[in-house]
């Protein structure tokens, strides 16, 4: 699921083409959103490792965006955006602890 997800994140980053998928007018929602999910999927992949290792990955990958983006002629290096994906990083760091103990306790999160 997470290699999946970033190859499918960084298609849309770089594709010139109208996105197949529903996308919102905001770019930097996009980026947030995206993000988000990234964070949430590699903590779940990977629980164990100290936050700095997943942070730090996806940090590079946005950042490798970025600097990639600003290599097209119908992109542009935005720093906003690298700000929106660090957002959502954080958000999805936050997150994870609410999605794990919902997996760990069923029986708990249905009412």
């Amino acid at each position: 699921g997470f290699m999946l997800s970033l190859a499918a994140i960084a298609w849309l980053a770089f594709t010139s083409q109208p996105y197949p998928v529903p996308a919102f007018t905001s770019d930097k929602l996009n980026h947030f959103i995206a993000f988000t999910e990234l964070a949430v999927i590699i903590r779940l992949g990977w629980p164990a490792l100290h936050l700095a290792i997943p942070f730090l990955t996806l940090l590079s990958f946005g950042l490798a965006i970025e600097l990639g983006q600003a290599m097209v002629s119908y992109r542009h290096f935005s720093m906003a955006d690298l700000g929106a994906d660090v957002a959502g990083i954080v958000v999805g760091f936050c997150l994870f602890p609410i999605i794990r103990y919902i997996q760990e306790n069923p029986a708990t999160s249905k009412h």
